[in-house]
């Protein structure tokens, strides 16, 4: 942007000089979960879309700051809502959308007992589990979206030929115990 200043002295003297600013991008992070890990994809010292590189990263969850979360990836050991704020080599910030994700959690069941084939699938995923009691289903997309529930015993076939390709959540749950498994849709 050009800008005309008027610079005026004690004696009343002034000068009119034009002058040119050059402001960068405003920082607008954009993340991503990838492998098991919530990554910045904008802007990085390999795609610096906005602001001036280098940049440094802060990760938050709801109950704020995540110590030691202070690069361009980050792998969640909890479910929940993350952000990250990015800072350019002006000081300028940025901060990325809430992304909510459930992570990859086990509590209480033995992998033995549950059989989920194929993964990755296509138009059908079979489970197969050790149990006689109904277990309730869920399949949710890596936002945290639920896509497909419902509630079966033993051994079960989902019908997945709507899904779009990609990394959804499988969740498994009765009373006592919950399993979350990653599957893919190929």
């Amino acid at each position: 942007d050009e800008y005309a200043i008027k610079m005026v002295d004690n004696n009343g003297c002034f000068i009119i000089e034009d002058i040119v600013m050059f402001e960068p991008n405003a920082i607008y992070p954009i993340i991503d979960f990838v492998n098991e890990q919530l990554v910045v994809l904008e802007p990085t010292i390999i795609n610096p879309v906005s602001g001036i590189p280098p940049y440094s990263y802060q990760w938050y969850d709801s109950n704020g700051q995540i110590e030691g979360a202070n690069d361009s990836l980050f792998e969640p050991s909890f479910p929940g809502e993350y952000s990250v704020v990015v800072t350019d080599d002006l000081n300028c910030i940025g901060e990325s959308s809430v992304y909510k994700i459930e992570v990859l959690e086990m509590i209480n069941w033995y992998i033995d007992e549950v059989n989920i084939f194929p993964n990755p699938f296509n138009n059908s995923l079979t489970i197969s589990l050790d149990s006689k009691y109904k277990i309730s289903w869920e399949i949710s997309d890596v936002r945290g979206r639920a896509i497909i529930s419902g509630n079966d015993s033993n051994t079960w076939e989902i019908n997945t030929s709507k899904l779009l390709k990609g990394i959804y959540f499988l969740r498994l749950k009765n009373d006592e115990n919950e399993f979350i498994y990653k599957i893919i849709k190929q």
